[in-house]
């Protein structure tokens, strides 16, 4: 589906309801588990978690987020960071928009932005100065995205997700219960080989516990990406625009390339894995 090319992200529709917060307390380096065929066991804390996520997302219509991404490629040993904001909005046709800016700090050359109208998805890359422009099918545009992260935002199915995945609790700490999350079909795990959630277990000013920080994955290159939520506003007035969301204007000396359909696009290298599909891989 078209939220594919858009790596808006599991990182913001994981973090249902925050408003703007900091933390001082940092996540434990992840360690990723051992594959088994055994599904986890049944986890009450887990099922409750679940279950507030798919009730809370459903009364979202906005939500603007700050974040960090950090990519490490164990091959060549390099690290980059990249600091920017996502938005999403629910239209009122029924179709979904969004917007991602990610710049690295130490070259503002470097950059990846994408923005989806509901209608078009365009996709900048300043290194060839071309917009690449998806249109999202007509019997797409007005239904929920079946992977990436608006179907956290706007009504996950808590069964649907342990169906989907092998989610298991694994430690929990003062300051976070961590969240392992397992791909089960093949699709999923062209995405990703395992993810993890660090979900807070404390109200902080403005933030209730309950909800991710943190999300962390392992693509199948070993590649690793981390998203930090810095801050978080979800339906707060004057933070989401409707012209945030509209056709960008050409930067002088760019071309725009019309390609026939979103399910072409090319896969940004920070996307997140995808966080939820309708059933079937």
């Amino acid at each position: 589906m078209f939220f594919r090319v858009v790596p808006l992200l599991p990182l913001t529709a994981l973090c249902l309801g925050l408003a703007t917060y900091t933390v001082t307390a940092q996540p434990m380096r992840p360690q990723p588990p051992a594959e088994t065929s055994e599904p986890p066991a049944a986890d009450p804390r887990l099922d409750a978690l679940l279950l507030r996520w798919e009730r809370e997302t459903a009364r979202c219509e906005t939500v603007a987020v700050d974040l960090v991404c950090t990519r490490k490629n164990p091959v060549f040993n390099r690290t980059e960071k990249l600091v920017g904001y996502a938005k999403f909005m629910r239209l009122s046709n029924g179709e979904y928009a969004a917007r991602l800016e990610l710049r690295s700090p130490e070259d503002p050359n470097r950059y990846e932005k994408y923005v989806c109208t509901g209608g078009y998805i365009y996709v900048f890359r300043p290194e060839e100065k071309l917009i690449l422009v998806y249109t999202v099918p007509k019997q797409q545009s007005g239904q929920l995205p079946d992977d990436g992260a608006l179907p956290f935002l706007f009504g996950m199915k808590a069964e649907v997700a342990k169906q989907r995945y092998r989610l298991r609790i694994t430690k929990e700490t003062e300051h976070y219960t961590y969240v392992d999350v397992l791909p089960v079909y093949p699709r999923d795990k062209a995405d990703f080989t395992y993810a993890r959630l660090a979900i807070l277990n404390k109200d902080y000013p403005g933030l209730p516990k309950d909800l991710p920080k943190e999300i962390y994955w392992i693509e199948p290159t070993q590649v690793e990406v981390r998203w930090d939520i810095t801050r978080l506003q979800r339906d707060v007035p004057g933070t989401v625009q409707r012209s945030d969301f509209v056709k960008p204007e050409l930067p002088p000396g760019w071309q725009w390339k019309s390609e026939a359909s979103s399910s072409a696009a090319p896969r940004p290298p920070s996307r997140p894995p995808t966080v939820i599909r309708n059933q079937g891989g």
